[in-house]
């Protein structure tokens, strides 16, 4: 068990100076937690993973929670490298859980898992600004994710299937559709159209991999209009609980956005990557959606795009605490 010290949200402001506060529990937390951390490299250096055939609902997944604490095992290395007088290494380190992390990514076909691998990378950037800041380290450039937009095709497969089976099940059960709205339970069968609903989806997930081919310049108005559709096709009276599971799924268009934010805070942190000053250099870079300069929060502790779909500061780079 570890102390609670090291347990943290880490894009919250207070995270890394209550992890740098307690560095010096980091040594004692390595080592007993020494086999997650040696299992989540090993998990890192795979050159075959693969996302297991998800054909019934719920569908089988990676155990997220036990590869996120190999991930936080290994931020707890990187600051405890550092504080030893390695920043150096410890930023090469990340590097390379960054280009591991990328290539998984490339092969995962669910969108927990790259929406997991997402969090991981936010993690290992704003880690490697605040050791770069701190310890006044270059670092050398790393590069833009581009494979998610030939991998969402596969990744919106996955997520048709997992629909069919969802579909399927709720067929036979039609009543399990109740939404406590006061109607009879055979409204249920009769609005309910399985192969209507198939088809919704269907032409959604095709929408959805259209948009998240698009370059990040062209994304915005694209994804407002993928938005608008996906609420009007809610309103279909004949299939008003198909439509209902449809109110239920989340906005596409939020998703690809974290991965053009991600590239956008990438962009944040090479423009640093050897930078003495970095509001200087960071106040000449402009926003890949709209233009806009970067803008500075928190007391200058983050530098940050505007991006129409923001997500829990994904769009801004620590750098400080």
């Amino acid at each position: 068990v570890m102390s609670q010290n090291l347990y943290c949200y880490t894009r919250q402001l207070g995270c890394y100076s209550q992890l740098f506060a307690h560095s010096n529990e980091i040594p004692e937390a390595l080592k007993t937690q020494e086999l997650i951390l040696q299992r989540y490299q090993h998990f890192l250096s795979l050159t075959d993973y693969k996302t297991l055939e998800n054909d019934t609902f719920p569908g089988r997944t990676l155990p997220y929670p036990y590869l996120m604490r190999g991930n936080l095992l290994l931020r707890l290395q990187a600051i405890q490298t550092a504080h030893s007088g390695y920043a150096n290494l410890a930023i090469a380190d990340l590097q390379k859980e960054i280009s591991q992390i990328s290539s998984l990514l490339n092969q995962d076909e669910s969108v927990l898992g790259q929406m997991m691998f997402l969090n991981v990378l936010q993690a290992d950037i704003d880690l490697i600004a605040i050791i770069a800041q701190k310890y006044k380290t270059p670092f050398s450039p790393i590069a833009p994710v581009i494979a998610y937009q030939t991998m969402f095709e596969k990744v919106m497969r996955q997520e048709f299937m997992l629909a069919d089976s969802f579909i399927s099940a709720l067929d036979k059960q039609p009543d399990l559709l109740n939404t406590n709205d006061d109607l009879p339970d055979w409204t249920a069968r009769t609005f309910f159209k399985p192969n209507m609903t198939r088809n919704t989806f269907f032409n959604l997930y095709q929408k959805v991999i259209t948009v998240a081919k698009l370059p990040t310049s062209a994304f915005l108005d694209v994804a407002k209009q993928l938005d608008a559709e996906q609420g009007a096709e809610r309103f279909n009276p004949r299939n008003l609980r198909g439509e209902y599971l449809l109110a239920l799924s989340a906005s596409y268009s939020a998703y690809i956005a974290s991965y053009h934010n991600l590239n956008a805070k990438i962009a944040l942190l090479n423009a640093i990557s050897r930078a003495d000053n970095p509001k200087i250099i960071l106040s000449t870079l402009r926003s890949p959606f709209d233009n806009s300069p970067v803008y500075f929060s928190k007391g200058d502790k983050m530098a940050c795009f505007y991006t129409p779909i923001e997500n829990r500061f994904n769009n801004c780079l620590l750098l400080g605490f």
